[in-house]
């Protein structure tokens, strides 16, 4: 995945808002932003709905030749009547709250051939509860998601056009601002999977890091396992302590961290993709190596478990790996 944009707030800083994606597009003008607390752990900014917004300045253009987009964003919103904006890149895209008859919903727009082309999600969205919500265009469809599950979608193709305009945030620039707490947003040159969608909306935090020494970690600082060529691993966005951090990954990986499972894994092409994966399984324990399965998230094909650790032993199965038999045992 290809991220963008990363806004956090977590340098308690109303007036110098950091991007830490690594692509260091900083604010250039914030007004009267406070900052408050997030959901679990960092902070907040709190947009008070008449003049606090956040102006990056002409610092992203995916348009011209662009149609795979993806806006992620968590908040909670206080108060919302016609339309109001989490984030708005004007005749580019922008993600809003809009009011009808009943609750606000959540509206992903991108602009193609000169003209907006929208999705309306269909759930209604309360006052004073955390949400995350997800703007997607893959050049085929325009989607919304609520929470990591896909809200409403339209069929939609051509590229985003370019834009020149700069990138706000709490506001459309100057107007229809937002009632609300933003914890995290994110802008993705790239339409991203279900699951990763997923993930992001089950640690939009970050994910938790515990070091068994200090780490010496601050945020904003780059996390990275090549530290002689310095390649993009995940950006710091909150420590939590000395020994604790939260990371966010801002390099191409598929990732899904949730309730179960854990998992990590290679994929080598549509056909041929691998998992290890660590799953609590009703409170007990499992971990399992599965290789040659079709799809990243796939559990399910038992044909292509290769080994399962367990609390009570070890299982190994009849396998094809590459057209070499592996035997069978059972402990």
């Amino acid at each position: 995945m290809a991220l963008e944009h990363l806004i956090t707030f977590n340098k308690n800083d109303a007036t110098a808002v950091k991007d830490f994606s690594g692509n260091a597009r900083h604010a250039e003008t914030v007004t009267d932003l406070t900052i408050g607390s997030g959901e679990n752990v960092g902070k907040a900014g709190d947009f008070d709905g008449s003049t606090a917004e956040v102006d990056f300045g002409n610092i992203l253009d995916l348009g011209g030749s662009a149609d795979d987009l993806t806006v992620f964003c968590k908040f909670k919103y206080d108060t919302n009547a016609g339309t109001k904006y989490l984030c708005d890149k004007d005749n580019h895209f922008r993600l809003s709250l809009v009011s009808g008859a009943g609750l606000p919903t959540a509206r992903f727009e991108v602009y193609i051939g000169a003209a907006w082309k929208t999705v309306t999600g269909a759930t209604g969205l309360t006052a004073a509860t955390w949400y995350e919500v997800a703007g997607w265009y893959d050049g085929t469809d325009l989607k919304v998601y609520v929470n990591g599950s896909e809200d409403a979608t339209t069929a939609q193709a051509g590229n985003v056009d370019a834009s020149s305009s700069d990138f706000f945030i709490g506001s459309s620039g100057a107007a229809d601002f937002i009632d609300a707490q933003i914890e995290t947003l994110a802008v993705y040159s790239d339409s991203l999977s279900t699951d990763a969608i997923t993930a992001l909306s089950n640690v939009p935090e970050g994910l938790k890091m515990e070091f068994s020494a200090v780490h010496n970690l601050e945020t904003g600082d780059l996390v990275s396992d090549d530290m002689i060529g310095l390649t993009k691993k995940a950006m710091c966005v909150w420590k939590e302590s000395t020994t604790v951090v939260y990371v966010w990954p801002i390099s191409a990986a598929k990732f899904f961290i949730g309730e179960a499972p854990v998992q990590c894994g290679h994929i080598w092409d549509t056909a041929r993709q691998n998992v290890c994966l660590f799953n609590n399984n009703s409170r007990d324990p499992e971990m399992v190596i599965r290789d040659g399965i079709a799809q990243f998230a796939d559990l399910t094909a038992t044909s292509t478990l290769r080994q399962k650790f367990t609390k009570d032993g070890t299982t190994t199965h009849w396998a094809e790996h590459n057209n070499i038999l592996i035997n069978q045992v059972f402990s």
